[in-house]
């Protein structure tokens, strides 16, 4: 499933690369990652709130591959924390 999802986040990174507006999938990362990927936490030694921006995703596709791959695995949110709903990836 990662597989199949990474070149649609390639794709989509690409696309808004020169958007300044606030990305779509921010609901999605405020409600399963910001409580631990936050500044003050920066669990992981990664705080997701500081990309607020396509253009700020754009610049760092690697780190964004590794959180893809991350979700898509289950491997986060990690247990016990509410995991995701099924689809609700691939909705955001």
């Amino acid at each position: 499933m990662a597989k199949a999802a990474l070149p649609l986040l390639l794709i989509a990174l690409g696309n808004l690369a020169g958007q300044s507006s606030a990305l779509p999938v921010q609901p999605f990362l405020a409600k399963h990652c910001y409580g631990c990927h936050n500044a003050k936490l920066s669990s992981g030694k990664l705080d997701l709130t500081a990309y607020q921006t396509a253009a700020a995703v754009a610049g760092q596709r690697d780190r964004w591959e590794q959180v893809l791959k991350k979700l898509t695995a289950g491997d986060m949110p990690p247990q016990p924390m509410p995991r995701r709903a099924d689809g609700e990836l691939r909705a955001a």
